[in-house]
């Protein structure tokens, strides 16, 4: 954001991930069994339904901007529902998500928008 990517001034999102390129070796690797991918629209009203494909148990955590968890659930391979409701049951205000879904040693994320 401050800066090219490499310099020292950059700080953005990528800046407290130890391996943001997966160049390392991080202890999440990209998702080979494991992946996340939205059906429909994006942005999104009401809710939108996503596509996992795991081949064990995953669970997906969706959260808001500040990193706060708006729901957390245990989840296996298929289509999954979020109606845009937080974990008490309210409804979950417009703004940008990120969906998270991580099962074992492997993780994939996508990012949604609530209009």
């Amino acid at each position: 954001m401050y800066g090219r990517r490499g310099t020292d001034l950059q700080w953005d999102l990528w800046a407290f991930t130890p391996d943001p390129v997966g160049i390392g070796g991080s202890s999440f690797e990209p998702a080979g069994e494991l992946s996340l991918s939205l059906e429909g629209r994006n942005p999104f009203q009401g809710s939108i339904v996503f596509n996992i494909t795991s081949s064990a148990p995953a669970r997906l955590r969706i959260f808001d901007l500040s990193g706060r968890i708006v729901r957390d659930d245990q989840v296996g391979s298929g289509l999954y529902t979020w109606a845009g409701t937080l974990g008490s049951g309210g409804e979950a205000p417009s703004g940008v998500y990120f969906a998270v879904v991580s099962s074992g040693s492997g993780m994939d994320s996508c990012r949604l928008v609530k209009i």
